[in-house]
């Protein structure tokens, strides 16, 4: 199989696992907690939710997470059918070759805390638990979603930059602009955030359908 078709799959079915799981998934298995807890009392009502049903919580985490983690793979083989040098494309496609994979090790990072946290949870070693819990939550936000945007950023723009055909131009432009808006809400912390996320994530799932219809 072609990087390209390798990347067109990726990006087309990854996304879908990873929200059906997380969305769906999630809340009918495990449940969310209130959505007025913060803090402390949130990261607890999360760990005895989780606790209801670890073994269940540890899958269903893990095939989210899969899924993230396979659609990040996929804009890391994008980026790389579009490297080149002497070209500002090129450049930026390399970059996002680079960056993409950093970012998704720090979102295994991150989850690793959280099932740290549900392991030191299950051994009633509570202090420990609410610490990887803590930091599992807030270690994987602002920073890491700002290498995932702007790779993402990068690598629909290099797309854009050097395709002649229409469909992958508008496609690509507009993924480039979502995802550069997305690193402006993370940081600006603005609530719209999720409904960008969503759209990125839609149009994720189309320039996957995008690169599997061009020929390898």
């Amino acid at each position: 199989m072609s990087y390209k078709n390798l990347a067109g799959y990726l990006l087309t079915i990854a996304p879908i696992v990873a929200l059906l799981i997380f969305v769906v998934v999630w809340e009918a298995l495990i449940g969310r907690p209130d959505s007025d807890l913060v803090g402390e009392a949130l990261i607890k009502a999360n760990l005895e939710l989780y606790s209801d049903s670890m073994i269940t919580t540890k899958i269903v985490a893990a095939l989210g997470g899969a899924g993230m983690i396979a659609m990040m793979l996929g804009y890391m083989f994008w980026a790389r059918l579009l490297q080149g040098e002497g070209t500002m494309a090129g450049t930026l496609a390399t970059v996002s070759a680079i960056t993409m994979p950093l970012a998704a090790a720090a979102m295994l990072v991150s989850m690793d805390f959280n099932f740290a946290s549900a392991g030191a949870w299950e051994k009633d070693d509570m202090a420990n638990a609410y610490t990887l819990s803590a930091i599992g939550e807030y270690a994987g936000s602002t920073f890491m979603w700002a290498f995932i945007s702007l790779s993402i950023c990068f690598t629909a723009l290099a797309s854009a930059l050097q395709s002649s055909d229409k469909i992958t131009m508008y496609v690509s432009g507009l993924l480039s602009i979502v995802a550069l808006a997305l690193l402006v809400t993370w940081f600006a912390n603005i609530e719209v955030g999720f409904i960008v996320f969503m759209l990125m994530m839609l149009l994720t799932v189309v320039s996957g359908i995008n690169l599997i219809r061009q020929k390898a």
